[in-house]
Parts: C-alpha cells; structure tokens; sequence
C-alpha cells in the first residue's frame, strides 16, 4: 500500500486528470530516473469532496505502480538488495489545482492550507504507517482604479495586461460586471 491523500481547502479545485509521479535519484529533483502519467496504470486518482466544501483527491499505487517502485533496477542494479527499485529516491507529484474568484478563498498572509497524508504498509508487518504535511496556498488581491481625467473616457476600451516575468506568462482579466476577474 501507498497511498496519498491531498485535500485543498473550500474554494480551491483540482483540474483533474493531470497528475505525474516523478522519481528522482536526488533531493533536488534533477535526475529522474521515472515519470508515470494516469494513463500508465501505476496508479489511480480518485476525486472527492468533504461536508465542508474542501476538495479531495487519492492516489494510489496499483499492483504493477508497486513492483516497479519495489524491484526496478533503474537504480539499483541487485533487486535483493534491502535498498532496491526506487527506495530511497525522491518522489515528486505535479498536479494544477484552480484558485476561483469567491468568498471562500482566504487572502492574505492566512493562506489556503493545503494537507496531504502519505499512508503506506510495509510487507513483513500488519501496521500502516503514515507521514502528515500541510502547505499553504496565498492569494492575493490588486485593487486598481483607472480615472480618465476629464471624466468622459469610455471603460469599455480599458485592457488590462497582467505580466509574470518569472516564467513570461501573460495573465488575461475577464470583465465581469464592471469588474475585472483573473
């Protein structure tokens, strides 16, 4: 058994069908020596959500997801070995999640947590075993005004352009009742 369960707080969903495992020789995740998408059969995604709105998702491993992490040879050349497959690799989930524009995302410095537990079994004992973490999600609002000076500029030809030099990507704001929505 190994198993995760993520769950994202009320106002935060996951975009669904998107979630790679990653495997890495190194805690830097610069040398992967595994990728599984969905669609590979390693492991299952399933979707869920709680009373209080929060979104959920579990991923399990499936039979063929645990012999390959147990008996690879991509990183260890003996499978007899007691670090044999993929033990002692780091292992990375990517998944897109989406922030909507409501009431219930918290802003500022609170953040949105965001837990997961790991829950695995070990084959020589009956007892599961579990590792917690929880992150944060933070979200921000901008409020902008824009004043024609001498009062008779139409809005409708106000654009917006929202830029991340980051990563170069361009944020698009929708209007929505007289109000822009990104």
């Amino acid at each position: 058994c190994y198993t995760f369960a993520d769950t994202l707080s009320k106002g935060i969903a996951y975009d669904k069908h998107d979630v790679v495992l990653e495997f890495f020789t190194d805690a830097a995740c610069t040398n992967s020596v595994a990728k599984w998408a969905e669609t590979d059969g390693k492991f299952t995604v399933t979707y869920s959500s709680t009373d209080t709105g929060e979104s959920g998702m579990t991923i399990e491993m499936t039979a063929d997801g645990l012999k390959e992490m147990n008996t690879s040879k991509a990183v260890y050349s003996d499978a007899s070995m007691v670090n044999s497959g993929y033990s002692d690799c780091t292992l990375r989930i990517t998944y897109a999640a989406t922030v909507n524009s409501s009431a219930d995302v918290v802003y500022g410095d609170n953040g949105n947590p965001n837990e997961v537990v790991l829950t695995w079994k070990r084959t020589n004992t009956g007892y599961f075993d579990t590792l917690q973490d929880c992150c944060h999600v933070y979200t921000y609002g901008v409020d902008v005004l824009k004043q024609f000076s001498d009062g008779k500029g139409d809005l409708a030809n106000v654009h917006f352009l929202l830029h991340n030099d980051t990563d170069g990507y361009f944020v698009t704001a929708e209007l929505v009742g007289g109000v822009y929505y990104v």
